[in-house]
């Protein structure tokens, strides 16, 4: 509802027509209208200024929401760092030894002479007469084979260090088998006295091994685990916890060794022989073979 009044006075009226609306039961809510139709204006409470007050608040939190979310998905993401595990970290080994049942001899047979045909022709003779020699110990499964070979000059000891001829070497490995050890060692012997005594004279030797470890091993892996899971539990009673269950187990480093003893007899070396291939006789003892299991365990509490 609107009320209009007008106010004309006799003699003093202006030039223009003043009209005031004012509306009925909304104080401070006015619209004032001149006779200048073109410049028309609104007070500060009209509801056309409030809807655009609004619509501007409106554009204002949008936009501040669209910037921020922009930034905010330009930030790369940040993975949750995880629980920290509840595990102690523990290692074990374990060394497990058998009888050897096989043993490898090494031979080596080298010659002189001035030119180099000369030098391999008298080298292999010398290893045709070693062959022949050991092949006469009668060793069943006895297996010989050709490891090295070569061929070096050898010079004058004083100047002008001329060559005076040239050396010739061979090397040979002997491998044979046998279950019982004592048989064994008592073989290798004869088989290295025959090498020793028949033209090998730069290097004779023996080893003991075993040809099938994997029985050795897999109880050596058992061990070497027991061993670490003993230390994880007593780490954990340090710590007056107590250890639940085994979480991963890492093979560690292996280490297969032979053992064996070896007792000469006399003053000599019975591994050189001399300069016609005499050596005293040795006396050998076929030892154990080793195998060792390192292993890290990691166990939650």
């Amino acid at each position: 509802m609107w009320r209009a009044d007008r106010r004309e006075a006799a003699g003093d009226a202006p030039k223009h027509l003043t009209r005031r609306l004012t509306a009925v039961g909304s104080p401070g809510t006015s619209l004032r209208a001149s006779n200048d139709r073109n410049r028309p204006t609104f007070g500060p409470s009209h509801p056309l200024e409030a809807v655009l007050r609004t619509l501007g608040i409106l554009v204002g939190v949008v936009g501040v929401t669209l910037v921020a979310a922009f930034f905010v998905r330009g930030q790369p993401d940040r993975p949750a760092e995880p629980p920290r595990p509840r595990a102690v970290t523990a290692s074990g080994s374990a060394t497990v030894r058998g009888p050897a049942d096989a043993a490898r001899l090494h031979f080596t047979v080298d010659t002189f002479e001035r030119t180099v045909p000369l030098a391999r022709a008298k080298n292999a003779a010398a290893v045709k007469t070693v062959r022949e020699a050991v092949a006469a110990v009668k060793v069943e499964g006895l297996r010989v084979r050709t490891t090295d070979s070569h061929v070096r000059a050898v010079t004058s000891r004083e100047p002008p260090h001329e060559v005076t001829g040239f050396s010739v070497s061979q090397s040979l490995a002997l491998v044979l088998t046998e279950a019982d050890p004592t048989r064994l060692a008592a073989t290798a012997e004869r088989v290295l006295d025959a090498g020793l005594a028949n033209g090998v004279n730069a290097d004779g030797g023996v080893d003991f091994f075993r040809t099938d470890d994997s029985e050795l091993r897999r109880e050596a892996m058992r061990k070497a685990v027991e061993d670490a899971v003993e230390s994880a539990k007593a780490f954990a009673a340090g710590a007056k916890v107590t250890v639940q269950e085994v979480v991963s187990i890492e093979d560690g480093e292996r280490g297969d060794e032979p053992v064996f003893a070896r007792q000469p007899t006399g003053t000599g070396n019975p591994f050189f022989g001399g300069g016609g291939g005499q050596a005293e006789r040795p006396t050998f003892t076929a030892g154990a073979w080793e195998v060792t299991r390192r292993v890290r365990v990691v166990c939650r509490y």
